[in-house]
């Protein structure tokens, strides 16, 4: 007898396992059972063993065979009523019978439907459960055959569980190669796989196109550039180019163009001028069209801006900053304006000039000392309207003035009377140096009167020293 689960092989398994009894109706406090068991058909006498519950596990059985069972409840006043025969099985073993007269018949371009018949079902060495159908696909059609197949792809797998003759594979690619088998599984493994079966699936519609690039040329010419689609599903026939113009939420009149499967670019025009157009592109094969590529271009021109590279700030003084950068390739020469503002006032956005492309840098004046600014390049398109395409922030050096001070020491009247008095004392320097440079000269005349009294004083320096002397 045999637990639920798995079962090694050649263990007996019914097909159900009878219940043990309901403690209320052992009627004594132990209760056995009895299991009786023998070959279906054979007749002769029964094995027999008595376990305390299930299960019970016969070994050395032949795989897969008959067996007639019995199970008896047994306390110790006797038996109980006899049970009914039930029919089990020893245990399941690999099958060894495999599908034969495996065959394909082609559905539609992504389908199949696969055939078999299972000889020899004594075989199968436990219960049919049903049967897998293996897959793999080998390749394109138009890109390699089955032969030319060298890395086998790990399968896919379809699963028909019970009586099963045949089965519908989906999902597969067009216009390619698949290689397949059929195994039959029972309860314990799968048997052995059929014979490879190869077949190819006809051709079907492609997906869309891998990109579409559009590049406007002039206000009435769009340029076009396209890459095959990534799943062709068949030999590709041509490109169907559809467009048309969009005005808000109406579309103008459809518009087709068909380009040779060898042309991947093509140009449009005499378009509307500043327009927009939708362009749907589809590629075809012989099954027909595939879904279209879809996409927005227009005539409309687009901003011209400069490309720079490693934009810095080089350089930053009290009241000016200078901007560095490298054109990223060469390039025509494009003008943009340098605007800024500062971050802690609210005031719009100052234009400071004009900077050009190829120059390399810019020198921002006129800021305050110590001031944080938000500083863009701005660039213009052709239709007037600007653009930024880089913001920075900068913070100058030196210290911010207060508002009181920045207003007293930028008055006029305040400048002048500084002026006025530096002015006035230069004067007055210059009055006093003359002044003492014209003491320090004499003229003839004072010369000779200095002669004449150094003269006379002797004598009366006599007189006055005779004088002292008489009185001495």
């Amino acid at each position: 007898m045999g637990g639920p689960g798995a079962l090694p092989p050649h263990a007996l398994t019914p097909p159900f396992l009878p219940q043990p009894l309901n403690r209320s109706d052992w009627n004594a406090p132990d209760l056995s059972y009895r299991v009786q068991w023998r070959r279906l058909g054979k007749g002769g006498g029964w094995s027999e063993e008595t376990v305390s519950g299930p299960p019970l596990l016969v070994t050395r059985t032949p795989t897969f065979v008959p067996y007639e069972i019995k199970v008896q409840a047994v306390n110790p006043i006797g038996k109980g009523p006899e049970p009914p025969t039930v029919v089990g099985y020893s245990g399941e073993d690999v099958p060894q019978v495999n599908p034969e007269n495996v065959g394909v018949e082609i559905f539609n371009s992504t389908s199949v439907l696969v055939s078999w018949t299972l000889p020899n079902r004594d075989q199968l060495r436990g219960h049919l459960r049903g049967f897998r159908v293996f897959y793999w696909r080998l390749g394109s059609v138009g890109e390699r055959s089955r032969r030319q197949a060298r890395a086998q792809p790990p399968p896919l797998v379809l699963t028909v569980e019970g009586e099963a003759s045949w089965a519908r594979l989906g999902g597969l690619r067009p216009w390619s190669w698949y290689r397949l088998y059929v195994v039959v599984f029972n309860g314990r493994s799968d048997g052995p796989h059929s014979e490879d079966i190869d077949f190819s699936t006809p051709e079907g519609v492609p997906s869309p196109p891998s990109s579409l690039l559009l590049e406007r040329v002039s206000d009435t010419v769009l340029a076009l550039e396209w890459t095959a689609p990534q799943f062709p599903n068949g030999a590709l026939t041509e490109y169907l180019l559809q467009y048309q113009q969009v005005n808000g939420s109406e579309l103008g009149p459809l518009h087709e163009i068909s380009f040779p499967i060898s042309q991947l670019n093509g140009t449009l025009a005499r378009l509307d001028p500043r327009a927009w157009y939708r362009f749907q592109l589809r590629a075809l094969t012989r099954a027909g069209q595939g879904e279209p590529l879809v996409q927005e271009g227009s005539t409309v021109p687009e901003p011209v801006l400069p490309t720079l590279e490693n934009i810095s700030v080089s350089l930053v003084g009290p009241d000016f900053t200078v901007f560095t950068w490298v054109p990223s390739r060469p390039q025509a020469s494009v003008e943009f304006e340098i605007h800024f503002k500062s971050k802690s006032m609210a005031e719009p956005w100052r234009t400071s000039g004009q900077a050009n492309s190829t120059h390399g840098s810019y020198r921002l004046l006129h800021l305050q000392p110590g001031t944080s600014y938000r500083v863009q390049f701005v660039g213009r398109d052709p239709s007037g309207g600007n653009v930024s395409f880089w913001e920075s922030e900068v913070e100058t050096n030196g210290k911010l003035l207060t508002t009181d001070q920045r207003s007293f020491a930028t008055e006029g009247w305040f400048i002048g009377f500084i002026c006025a008095v530096v002015l006035l004392l230069l004067l007055l320097l210059i009055l006093c140096f003359v002044k003492r440079s014209k003491g320090g000269k004499y003229s003839v005349k004072d010369k000779e009167d200095i002669q004449v009294d150094s003269e006379a004083r002797p004598m009366k320096d006599e007189t006055f020293g005779e004088y002292r002397s008489l009185e001495r």
